[in-house]
Parts: structure tokens; sequence; C-alpha cells
């Protein structure tokens, strides 16, 4: 199989990548608080993680992983994100309804943030490379 070949070195896909992905998570961050003063924050979460995550596909898609012979793969990003939205919302849950941080949401989505990409990262580490899979088969 071809290694792909991006018309960006390492180094700049990796400082496109933070800037990006510091980017959404405020892009996430802000509309979560803004729709939180008129929906339940679970609602807001959804709202906050979709635009996020779908900006920093576009994003990253267009500037990030610009390749000559590979194609970003959609239906595993959206997988991947499912599975960070799913720990988002467990840990807004989780807050609410069994520690009664209502009063501190800003701090619960910080929090939520943190596992989620915590968590999206160990899939993109483990699952989000074809490569990988075949090599840990191996």
């Amino acid at each position: 199989m071809d290694k792909p070949k991006y018309l960006y070195n390492f180094k700049k896909r990796t400082t496109l990548y933070i800037v990006i992905g510091l980017t959404c998570v405020l892009i996430d961050y802000f509309v979560f608080i803004q729709f939180s003063k008129f929906l339940k924050p679970y609602y807001s979460n959804l709202f906050g993680y979709f635009f996020g995550s779908v900006i920093s596909f576009l994003l990253n898609k267009k500037f990030t992983f610009k390749s000559k012979n590979s194609k970003l793969s959609l239906m595993r990003y959206f997988l991947i994100i499912g599975i960070g939205f799913s720990i988002s919302q467990t840990v807004i849950f989780i807050g609410i309804y069994v520690f009664n941080f209502e009063n501190y949401l800003s701090k619960l989505k910080i929090v939520a943030i943190m596992a989620a990409v915590s968590l999206q990262y160990i899939c993109n580490t483990f699952f989000g490379s074809t490569k990988k899979i075949h090599a840990l088969k191996k």
C-alpha cells in the first residue's frame, strides 16, 4: 500500500491539526454555553459537539490532511466522534444528575471536553488507520 503523499510536512500538519482542534473545542464550548441558557444541558451539548465536530472534519479534510492519494474516512471519523460524544454526554449527565453540578455547567463542560478528546485520541491512535489495524493483526 502506498504511503499518502501529503502537501504539507508532518510539523505543519500537526500544527494545523492542533490549531483547528482548539478552535473547534472553543466552538463546542461556546455553543454549549449559549444554548444552555435556554435548552437543557444535554441538548446544548449535542449542538455544541455537533458544530465543533463538523467544522473540525471540514477544516482538517481541507487543510490538514490534504493528500494527493488518500481519502479521509467519513464513516470512521464520525464513528470515533460518536464515541467521544457518548462520553461527553455521560459526563454531563453524571455531573448534573448524580453530583448535582448544574450550577457549574462551564466547568462540567470542560471536564466533558477533556474526557471526549482523550477518548477520541485513543480511538484515532488505535483504530483511525486501516494500516495500523492491519499491522496490529500481524
